[in-house]
């Protein structure tokens, strides 16, 4: 079974989202999931490293069956 990660949907225009790869700030559920997920292969890499490596862990997440959800159905 899919494991999920929920998460409000970005307001319209938002320049930042769980799956943006180009997200320089505010964006804590990602690295934190990343840190819980994969500590071993992290624990020695600043943040600045781990955004640039976004989309390697986004298809980790796809291989294992990680997906997000929006936790409500409009942005707040």
């Amino acid at each position: 079974m899919p494991q999920r990660i929920a998460e409000a949907p970005p307001k319209s225009g938002a320049s930042r989202f769980f799956y943006f790869l180009n997200v320089l700030n505010q964006d804590s559920l990602f690295l934190e999931t990343i840190k819980a997920l994969y500590s071993d292969e992290v624990k020695t890499l600043n943040v600045k490293v781990l955004r640039g490596k976004k989309a390697y862990f986004l298809e980790k997440f796809k291989n294992v069956g990680i997906f997000l959800n929006w936790c409500v159905r409009l942005s707040f």
